[in-house]
């Protein structure tokens, strides 16, 4: 009997603010997708590039807006279509 093992890899690569010491995330790039976060004190939003976003085939753009609560965490995804998502 032969086992087979599968490992897959998962390689990221982060572009980041070396000026700010913390909330300095710019871009995550993974594969053929890219997301691009939008800061403003505190995360505001997230544009996504790629094949594995379910909104963003084909290389489209998807943009996206965190909904916050009061202490500033994100509670909701908004879409610029008004679909909202957990």
């Amino acid at each position: 009997m032969k086992k087979y093992i599968f490992v897959t890899f998962r390689r990221f690569i982060y572009v980041t603010d070396l000026m700010m010491e913390y909330h300095d995330l710019l871009e995550r790039y993974e594969r053929e997708s890219c997301q691009t976060y939008l800061w403003d004190g505190n995360v505001v939003g997230i544009s996504e590039r790629g094949f594995e976003v379910e909104m963003a085939s084909s290389g489209k753009l998807c943009r996206r807006y965190y909904l916050q609560d009061e202490l500033g965490s994100p509670l909701w995804l908004l879409g610029v279509d008004g679909i909202l998502w957990k």
